[in-house]
Order: C-alpha cells, then structure tokens, then sequence
C-alpha cells in the first residue's frame, strides 16, 4: 500500500473514533501513539480532504439562520426558532400593528402574530 493510501486510511480512523465512537482527541492519540495536537490536525485534514462530511439538516439551518437574523436586527442575547409542526398554515402571520399615519410610511408597522389571536371586531 502506498504513503497517500495508508495516510488516507489513516484519517479514515481517526474521524471513525472521533465521530462514531465517541472517543475524544486525547483516547484516539493514547490508542494510536499520537499526541492530541496531531490528532486535532487530522481531524482538521478530513475535513478538508473530504474523507469527513458534515451535513445539517436543512430545517435545522433554517432556524439557526433565522434566529441569528433575529439576534442581529433586534441585538438580542439568543433568539430560539423552532418548528411548529404544522404544515397546513403558518404559526405567525404579518398584520399591521397600527394604523398609519394620513400620508406616512406604510413599512414599518408591522408586527408577528399568533393566528387564533384575538382580532377585536371592526367598527
């Protein structure tokens, strides 16, 4: 077997114990006779040779974005999105907050609301 085989076989190793097993940087370098810095290199390598992939799954990364929008534009701690399970309708829905002003801005008076909200009656 060649050196790029036997170093891919390698990284190979490392993620399976790091990734599957569980074992941390310091238990894979003790196994292995490699420091944890070498082993941490590795990890790095994989990666970036593609022997390891990481996927998120694609709703996951749609609330983490939205709830990093969220923290940014209202300079929030954390800001938490989850899923509501529900499919057929939205959870939240934009509706004005207040009427505007004759002639003013319409943009900016918006707000979120639960859809069962109550809607007092229009006179």
């Amino acid at each position: 077997m060649d050196t790029a085989q036997d170093e891919r076989s390698l990284l190979g190793k490392i993620s399976w114990h790091y990734y599957n097993d569980g074992l941390t940087q310091k238990e894979i370098g003790e196994r292995l006779g490699l420091s944890r810095l070498k082993i941490v290199r590795l990890l790095k390598r994989a990666r970036a040779e593609g022997v390891v992939e990481i996927r998120i799954a694609s709703d996951i990364r749609l609330n983490t974005e939205l709830a990093r929008g969220l923290e940014e534009r209202f300079q929030l701690q954390e800001a938490i999105v989850t899923d509501s399970g529900l499919r057929e309708r939205p959870l939240l829905r934009r509706r004005p907050l207040a009427q505007p002003p004759a002639g003013g801005d319409r943009h900016g008076a918006y707000g979120l609301q639960h859809p069962r909200a109550y809607d007092p009656p229009q006179a």
